[in-house]
């Protein structure tokens, strides 16, 4: 296709909204005209910060033109983005900041409500002007969404920020180029893994939609941003993988088998995933919530169950507000004992109750053990993964479906 043609098809693409290799843009500015006039705001970073938010129109160090957006403290969010639900988006910004920053895509329902489950990450630092990439996945049930950028204790520069849409390759191809800066991922896996999940593995194999449910808080949240569904639908090109999420920060089976209609069954799953850290070891609620969805359920629905990850093992917010990046080894070794145990339960219990189970947090223990990188070159802070943090957790468990995966 010559240069004029290619040009044209992208103009009648745009126009008709049809992503045919030129993908829409959703919002494009380099602040040169005011931000807040444009539906630009501040606000807290956090519903707790009492700090309010503190930034300025500059009109001097600009990437580009003469205006840029400096955040001193606090969120600076676009207005908001007309967006599908499930479709794929990709954000592109500059950014400058001594010490690093962080970057949000939040998502909206029709009634102005926040849906939970967003996407949060770290910036590395830049103290020259830097073009970062992310994309992203839509949340169901979404009417806007705002991209948003949050100070880390410095100021922070913004400028030239587009948001186009995506399609899945665009998206497998930015989740392998963050792959590609870790060492590789090599989990064992048990030969017998899928002794549960012969619906889901024959609507992967037979090219049939799988609706895969994630359950969890925001650990399970992190697994989800890691565009792991579209990982698992690479390996099975004939099928279709839809990702849906129900995801509370903090928040486990234990709150969860009281609310597992609204959580569970109204998603409609073929397949459930139960992760995060927030479970408190309780391999009774699990199963509560397993029994319940599949009375509740007109159609059946499997399950698979796993342990935790990322936040090293017997560290919480008491620790660090002593000052520490790390637990005591006493504390270390009770909750690795405690993690043991929740997952020996959860498997004494997988046979009866008939779902699956994956051991993600030795997976990632052990590959923390491997890698020639500290814990916190995959931690966006002391709880949760960053962008490469999460491309780990994706292909452990992209791993787990993986037809030819290491026995």
């Amino acid at each position: 296709m010559n240069r004029k043609l290619l040009l044209l098809s992208c103009v009648l693409a745009a126009l008709l909204l049809v992503p045919l290799g030129c993908q829409p843009v959703l919002l494009r500015t380099g602040f040169e005209t005011d931000p807040a006039a444009a539906g630009w705001q501040g606000d807290r970073s956090s519903p707790g910060d009492r700090r309010e938010f503190e930034g300025r129109w500059a009109d001097t160090g600009a990437r580009s033109g003469r205006h840029c957006m400096e955040i001193r403290r606090g969120l600076w969010q676009s207005p908001p983005i007309p967006a599908g639900a499930l479709q794929y988006v990709r954000v592109r910004f500059a950014v400058k900041a001594d010490k690093g920053a962080f970057r949000v895509m939040r998502f909206f329902d029709a009634a102005g409500r926040e849906i939970v489950a967003d996407d949060h990450d770290s910036v590395n630092p830049s103290p020259g002007w830097t073009v970062r990439e992310f994309c992203t996945h839509v949340r169901e049930g979404t009417a806007v969404l705002r991209v948003a950028f949050v100070s880390n204790g410095s100021p922070v520069f913004i400028d030239d920020v587009t948001v186009t849409a995506a399609d899945a390759a665009e998206v497998l191809r930015f989740a392998d180029r963050v792959y590609r800066t870790v060492p590789p991922v090599n989990c064992a896996v048990e030969a017998d893994r899928w002794k549960h999940l012969s619906g889901t593995m024959e609507r992967l194999r037979g090219g049939k939609e799988l609706r895969l449910l994630l359950l969890g808080d925001s650990i399970a949240n992190d697994l989800s941003n890691s565009q792991f569904h579209l990982l698992i639908q690479r390996m099975y090109p004939r099928s279709r993988v839809t990702l849906l999420r129900s995801i509370l920060g903090n928040t486990g089976c234990p709150v969860y088998q009281h609310r597992v209609k609204e959580f569970v069954t109204d998603k409609d799953p073929d397949l459930v995933v139960i992760a995060g850290i927030s479970h408190g070891g309780d391999a009774a609620a699990i199963r509560s919530v397993i029994a319940q969805a599949r009375r509740q359920m007109s159609k059946p629905a499997e399950f698979l169950v796993t342990t935790g990850a990322v936040i090293q093992p017997g560290m919480n917010s008491g620790w660090k507000q002593k000052g520490m990046d790390s637990a005591p080894p006493e504390a270390v070794q009770r909750a690795l004992d405690a993690e043991a145990k929740f997952h020996a339960e959860l498997v004494q219990a997988r046979d009866e109750d008939r779902f699956a189970t994956l051991d993600l947090r030795t997976m990632w223990e052990e590959y923390l053990k491997t890698s020639s990188r500290p814990r916190s070159w995959y931690q966006r802070d002391y709880i949760h993964a960053n962008a490469r943090g999460k491309q780990v957790l994706g292909r452990i468990v992209a791993d787990f479906f993986q037809p030819d995966a290491r026995k």
